[in-house]
């Protein structure tokens, strides 16, 4: 299977997924939205831009809790949630990604591929929140405090993948950046995942719920902001019908800029920058 047929394959599962999600969340009232690369999708291309191989959406933390325990409950036979940390109340803590992915497939870069880390297809999930005006206010700054303890917090595997992707990588610092790493796991030895996503959790997330801006906190990815009033409203996506926010154009500006004319092929993020394995069965 050639890189197009690969991407092609991984494409149609994760609309396959998507629609699975969708469902359920109509048959829950769950509201959700695209997010990130998939907004962009919906908005500039109607579905899947056409060089990506995975599908982001998001939820507020209220339909986000909802979202797990109704799975729990009701859909562990539909939907097969990734990676997800439950507390004993039943609900995600701190956690503010979840991964529905596929039984019986696997698609991974091959430099992880014996590292056991999300090695399905997946439909991401993120958790939104409201932000401290205050960090909307300085988020330059105190985004490179939340983007060392985002790092800090993952486990020794993903760090290692990490550390491979360095390697490979032609950086004059890759070796600082491992050694980086190596200091920011025993952080995490000392202060748990749990602790550290308590740590931005308290330095981001607007309790009181009226702050005038949301956004994704966690991973390590850039974080996105937005104002916190918008409503949903359906686009078509690749024969779906799905729910993208009102505010998109504000999103996807703050996200890529001239977001409607698409980047020179050297700079498309797709498959082939790490050689993947793909099995499904």
């Amino acid at each position: 299977m050639n890189t197009t047929e690969q991407r092609q394959t991984v494409q149609n599962i994760c609309r396959d997924i998507l629609k699975e999600i969708i469902v359920f969340c109509e048959k829950h009232d769950i509201d959700y939205f695209m997010i990130h690369g998939s907004l962009l999708g919906a908005v500039r291309h109607g579905g899947v831009i056409p060089w990506d191989d995975d599908i982001d959406i998001a939820m507020t933390r209220d339909n986000y809790y909802r979202f797990i325990d109704c799975v729990k409950a009701d859909g562990k036979e539909i939907l097969h949630l990734n990676d997800i940390k439950i507390n004993g109340s039943g609900s995600a803590d701190y956690v503010s990604e979840v991964k529905v992915g596929r039984r019986g497939t696997k698609y991974c870069p091959k430099i992880g591929e014996d590292l056991n880390i999300n090695s399905q297809i997946t439909v991401d999930i993120y958790c939104v929140d409201y932000l401290k005006p205050s960090y909307v206010k300085d988020i330059k700054r105190k985004n490179i405090l939340r983007l060392i303890l985002s790092i800090a917090k993952l486990n020794w595997n993903e760090k290692r993948f990490m550390m491979r992707a360095f390697k490979q990588g032609t950086s004059r610092f890759k070796y600082l950046r491992i050694i980086a790493l190596y200091g920011m796991h025993v952080f995490r030895l000392l202060f748990t995942e749990k602790g550290i996503e308590h740590m931005i959790y308290n330095l981001a997330v607007d309790t009181t719920k009226s702050s005038e801006y949301m956004g994704v906190l966690m991973g390590v990815r850039q974080p996105i902001y937005f104002s916190s009033h918008f409503s949903l409203k359906k686009v078509d996506f690749d024969g779906l019908k799905v729910l993208i926010p009102s505010n998109y154009d504000e999103i996807l500006t703050r996200a890529y800029g001239d977001y409607m004319t698409p980047p020179p092929e050297d700079k498309r993020c797709n498959l082939d920058r790490f050689e993947t394995v793909l099995e499904i069965s």
